[in-house]
């Protein structure tokens, strides 16, 4: 009888650590959620502005090249 309750004990000891460790993993994961939003937030912010800074360049030296002054319009959207 009482190596069946020692072995219990040791069971509930176990299940209340790995409950401790779940708690931990837990709140890490919500502060890595936080982080990723932080994240995606800026990206959607920024990468439509570095497109527009990249893309208009790309656009005057297709309008220079072409000499057609709509080319603005075929190039940057096609």
């Amino acid at each position: 009888m009482a190596s069946t309750n020692d072995a219990m004990r040791q069971i509930t000891e176990q299940g209340r650590e790995s409950g401790e460790l779940m708690t931990e993993i837990a709140k890490d994961t919500r502060e890595d959620s936080y982080a990723m939003k932080s994240i995606a937030i800026l990206t959607m912010f920024y990468l439509p502005r570095a497109f527009v800074t990249v893309c208009s360049p790309l656009c005057d030296a297709v309008e220079m090249l072409i000499g057609y002054r709509h080319s603005r319009y075929l190039a940057c959207n096609s």
